[in-house]
């Protein structure tokens, strides 16, 4: 299972690889414990990137993206309760582990969110990344 450095260092690949260019992209670490609050927004809250939700272990569960008129603000908050429980952000979802953390990175322009993600859904093969995904 993918680890939060292992998930940066693809990041880092990717821009070298595909982007031809030196790493710039910076993800931001999010605390859904700690850091969630109803009425505060999240990193990034009005950009387009990507976003990836880990469990407490620090393992990677799920990548997604925000581009164009989804920012990143809307779509992470789309995943839990404006209330947080006793144990942070609470899950609307169902997922192989709760999520804890969040690492997020704007992407300017927005337009290369969506190849990013499917760049690290393929790479990493999250667990409860399903949609698309060829299990071997």
């Amino acid at each position: 299972m993918t680890t939060m450095c292992q998930y940066r260092s693809a990041i880092g690949k990717y821009e070298r690889e595909c982007l031809n260019r030196e790493p710039s992209f910076e993800p931001v670490h999010y605390d859904l414990l700690s850091d969630w609050k109803p009425d505060i927004a999240v990193p990034c809250a009005e950009d387009g990137g990507v976003y990836a939700f880990f469990g407490k272990d620090g393992k990677l569960l799920y990548v997604g993206k925000a581009s164009h008129s989804n920012t990143l603000g809307r779509r992470i908050c789309s995943y839990f309760y404006a209330k947080p429980d006793r144990l942070g952000a609470k899950p609307r979802h169902r997922w192989t582990k709760r999520p804890r953390y969040a690492l997020i990175t704007a992407t300017n322009p927005a337009f290369e969110a969506p190849s990013l993600e499917e760049y690290l859904i393929h790479k990493l093969k999250p667990t409860d990344n399903i949609v698309g995904l060829r299990r071997k």
